[in-house]
């Protein structure tokens, strides 16, 4: 058997695939396979991975589905290795990336590992991730997917159990394209006993000014109307999956109001509302006054309050100019 399955999803990504397949095949190991599933781009993206071919631990499959979470999927079943590592088309990482999880999930017998990363903007390193214990509970790394200091909803830092992914039958949710890669780990967590961390920095996370990734969101969906409401959408899956952990569920709730707000806001300020008249948060803000949710600032209680009234009224009650105005204004 394969020791690793490393999948890429790829979309558009002529600039970056053949470098981050050279970062692949320079690995200080060998026993890997590499999973390349192209969601149908329109530039020379796999004509460049066919180029790669010869290396027969390098698979190229097509998936006619948009989006990075049908293209995980497709690779996933490809995979036959024992471990799973998810990685995007544009990034960088150490030639010691796939040992340094191996020997973490393997040497501590758990059933994820990750490591550290940094950012990388226009050459320089504009982030670094701060030194991490080096075990989680399952409970644990849960909690750190919804911090934001010690935010790990990535899943390009982290190995996977290809047995358990099977067992359970996790797959990426197809519906979601923003937040789907935390969505997928809540799931895969809640199977979970441990987690190891590596200290080591060996993932280069590479902001772009249009990353592959991005433009596979934007293709899939109206980003004006859809993006940001999917990640709504996550949360509150993720919320069901926590169900029966009231802590981490709370947790996971208060992101979902601080991202919510945010949108929001975004929403109040736009000289096009018109683009909210059938936008999906209508119907998440009436579900969403269901939810408990203690608000830290009168600001934020404020907003709660207008996020309410617009999922019953919609953007014609918004557009009345008091709608703007704080409480104690009127």
């Amino acid at each position: 058997m394969t020791k690793i399955s490393v999948v890429i999803p790829l979309y558009n990504g002529e600039k970056y695939i053949a470098k981050t397949i050279q970062n692949v095949q320079k690995q200080n190991m060998s026993d890997w396979e590499l999973i390349i599933c192209d969601n149908n781009s329109l530039d020379e993206s796999k004509a460049i991975v066919e180029q790669f071919l010869d290396d027969t631990r390098i698979t190229l499959v097509t998936c006619e589905k948009p989006g990075p979470s049908a293209a995980r999927n497709k690779g996933l079943e490809k995979v036959t290795g024992k471990y799973v590592v998810f990685m995007d088309a544009d990034d960088d990482v150490n030639d010691s990336y796939l040992q340094t999880l191996l020997q973490s999930i393997e040497q501590e017998g758990v059933d994820m590992s990750a490591c550290l990363y940094d950012t990388i903007h226009h050459g320089k390193v504009v982030f670094e991730h701060p030194f991490e214990p080096l075990f989680y509970t399952n409970e644990e790394m849960i909690e750190r997917l919804f911090q934001i200091e010690f935010y790990q909803g990535f899943i390009w830092n982290k190995m996977f159990s290809a047995d358990l992914i099977r067992k359970y039958n996790l797959k990426f949710d197809e519906s979601v394209f923003y937040n789907e890669d935390r969505l997928f780990q809540v799931s895969y967590l809640m199977h979970c006993r441990k987690v190891a961390f590596s200290n080591s920095r060996e993932y280069h996370y590479c902001l772009r000014e249009s990353s592959a990734m991005g433009e596979q969101r934007e293709h899939q969906k109206n980003v004006a109307t859809d993006k940001e409401t999917t990640e709504i959408e996550a949360f509150l899956k993720m919320g069901k999956l926590l169900k029966e952990k009231p802590e981490l569920r709370k947790t996971c709730y208060d992101d979902m109001m601080f991202s919510t707000f945010r949108m929001f806001r975004k929403m109040l300020s736009s000289e096009h509302w018109f683009l909210y008249r059938k936008h999906k948060l209508r119907k998440l803000a009436r579900k969403m006054m269901h939810i408990p949710f203690e608000a830290p600032t009168e600001e934020q209680r404020i907003l709660r309050n207008k996020l309410i009234q617009y999922g019953f009224f919609g953007v014609t009650y918004t557009s009345n100019p008091d709608f703007f105005k704080d409480e104690k204004d009127r």
